[in-house]
């Protein structure tokens, strides 16, 4: 959502104001800003020298029109104000307050990784059929049904999602479930330091009406307490994208245990009919706080450096080091540019890797496995089979492609 700001706004109530009205009428509305789809501006209701005064509410507005402001149902009782009856001739006007700073605070705050999907996970593609980890950092299940999941390309120039956004995330499903099944989610790191308010944002849209569920979960880890989890909240879709927004508590952590790799897990579900269905999303925050600010993407290494922390691919071209130990089997290594969130696990994508012995020159393997390993959240080191004609103990590199990994590491949460 995208916050408005005018200098200089003032005006005063056309009529009376009661607690559960959601329009405003004021006597001039044209020094105040016209928000139009995804935009908002707040204004200051206030008397100060009349009976019962001083009195504010901080009230959010969402569309200006003819001198007629019109307010989302979350509108009134903004920044630590609350509803209250207002007469006509009443002073509007538009001021500094605190949800606008808030809403300025750059994306560092947000803490979904990827929620502009522009990230895949190197090797695995950008379109899924199984349940697992899909795009960077997003799990995906189908219950009992089938389903892909996709990353999208909006149209350049497009104004329906602001902020020109370059991608989105699909969700298909083309036959009907019959269990409640995890749609899509991502675990954060952030046990101990998300506890209080905080806030989920998104943009979305389906082929078609239907309804689904956001939810929160506080999983305590390995050997911790027992998970808690969050009321969920329901958004409804339609076949054009809405901007959703979610408030949620998240409660204390104090006497739990702590285990083994902690996480906040967000959520989305489908909401029983499990019918078939396509579901776009986009820009998805999560924020710690009682605002959601704007969505600005962070620079795309920094995006990547979080990213891996829970996915690294092995063997392109020139990343991996080490030598033959006999004439079937290389042994190689590599750094991994950040800390992986705990100690990874390594899988071979490609089960003909290619490596580049100096002597040699290009090699490539058959049927190659992972016959050992030494794992660490700052690297690997491995051995391959499947090779034939390798010279003992000559240096090696993988030479796999610029772009193309044989492997992977994976430290899931």
């Amino acid at each position: 959502m995208k916050p408005l700001y005018s200098n200089n706004a003032i005006t005063t109530l056309l009529n009376a104001v009661i607690t559960t009205d959601f329009t405003i009428n004021v006597t001039l509305g044209a020094s105040f800003p016209v928000p139009v789809v995804g935009e908002f501006f707040y204004i200051t209701l206030f008397t100060v020298n009349k009976p019962g005064g001083p009195k504010f509410e901080i009230i959010k507005v969402n569309d200006n029109t003819a001198n007629v402001f019109t307010i989302p149902a979350d509108g009134r009782g903004h920044g630590g104000t609350v509803a209250q009856n207002w007469n006509a001739g009443d002073e509007v006007e538009m001021r500094i307050v605190t949800d606008i700073l808030e809403y300025s605070r750059p994306n560092i705050y947000n803490y979904i990784i990827n929620g502009n999907f522009e990230l895949e996970r190197l090797g695995l593609g950008t379109s899924f059929t199984v349940d697992g980890y899909g795009l960077a950092q997003w799990e995906h299940s189908e219950g009992d049904a089938s389903g892909t999941t996709s990353r999208q390309s909006f149209t350049v120039g497009q104004t329906d999602v602001p902020g020109e956004p370059i991608y989105y995330y699909r969700h298909t499903r083309p036959s009907a479930s019959f269990i409640d099944s995890t749609m899509f989610n991502q675990k954060m790191e952030s046990l101990e330091d998300l506890i209080g308010p905080v806030r989920v944002g998104f943009w979305a849209k389906a082929d078609s009406a239907f309804t689904f569920d956001v939810n929160i979960d506080q999983d305590f880890g390995g050997g911790g307490s027992a998970t808690v989890s969050q009321q969920a909240q329901t958004f409804s879709v339609t076949s054009s994208w809405q901007y959703f927004s979610f408030a949620f508590t998240l409660p204390s952590i104090s006497g739990k245990t702590i285990g083994t790799n902690p996480f906040v897990n967000l959520n989305l579900k489908e909401e029983s009919p499990y019918n078939q269905f396509t579901l776009d999303i986009a820009q998805v925050q999560f924020h710690k706080g009682v605002v959601l600010p704007l969505f600005t993407r962070r620079p795309i290494q920094e995006e990547q450096n979080l990213a891996w922390r829970f996915y690294y691919p092995l063997g392109m071209t020139g990343q991996m080091h080490g030598k033959s130990i006999s004439t079937t089997v290389i042994r190689v290594a590599a750094q991994t540019p950040v800390e992986m969130a705990k100690t990874p696990t390594v899988t071979l994508l490609d089960d003909t890797p290619t490596v580049d012995e100096e002597v040699g020159g290009a090699k490539t393997g058959t049927s190659s496995t992972i016959t050992a390993s030494v794992l660490g959240p700052y690297g690997v080191d491995i051995k391959i089979d499947g090779f034939t004609s390798m010279t003992d103990n000559e240096p090696v590199i993988s030479d796999n492609g610029v772009l193309s990994p044989f492997a992977y590491l994976i430290a899931e949460l």
